[in-house]
């Protein structure tokens, strides 16, 4: 019985765990996605170096794999590949997000498996201009999972202080952030951006 209890929990702080992180990213794209800087950059008034600045920022402060900008053409106006931007967005996954639907795909690539997650941009006008896509590497969620497998028996057992280890393992997926904290975090993200913006309008 308690194998089956294990079995069923496992799957559910995966599961929980997975949902955690598609949340988390959500709410980086959609703060991105309502940042001057990104809005102007695809309205043909803002600097180019600036949204990809922020978007290489976005990307390591949030062990991100990128973080990308597109217009409604699926140009990239953003990459880590610098090389890239110009191109246009390789694959379908991001069609909905065109016709202003959030989407998500999962990514099975060579090396990682990744969450992707899209979503549309908006001006001041309501009209869609663009697309923000980013993706998160679902490798670091199954590494912790993983190596605290055998604690969740414990957990089992240990009753209200296995609710504490529980936890723990919960917060270590999502880099120790509690859910104020994140909320917290994405204030700061928008007042970094808006420094990021008066910067790049100061250097033309």
């Amino acid at each position: 019985m308690l194998l089956v209890v294990y079995a069923l929990l496992f799957f559910r702080i995966n599961q929980l765990s997975e949902d955690s992180l598609r949340d988390k990213a959500f709410a980086i794209a959609r703060t991105f996605a309502a940042s001057p800087v990104v809005i102007d950059e695809l309205q043909g008034l803002g600097n180019p170096e600036a949204v990809q600045r922020a978007a290489e920022t976005i990307t390591h402060r949030n062990q991100l794999l990128f973080v990308t900008v597109t217009d409604m053409d699926t140009v990239r106006h953003t990459h880590p590949e610098r090389e890239r931007i110009g191109e246009h967005f390789a694959g379908r996954d991001i069609y909905p997000a065109l016709f202003g639907l959030e989407n998500t795909s999962i990514n099975r690539g060579t090396l990682d498996s990744a969450l992707w997650v899209f979503t549309p941009v908006f001006n001041n006008d309501g009209k869609q201009v663009g697309v923000v896509a980013l993706g998160v590497a679902l490798t670091s969620v199954q590494k912790v999972i993983s190596e605290n497998r055998w604690m969740i028996p414990s957990a089992l057992l240990a009753g209200g202080l296995g609710t504490l280890v529980l936890v723990k393992i919960h917060k270590r997926i999502m880099l120790g952030f509690e859910p104020y904290e994140i909320s917290n975090l994405f204030e700061q993200r928008n007042a970094m951006l808006k420094q990021i913006k008066e910067g790049g309008d100061c250097h033309g």
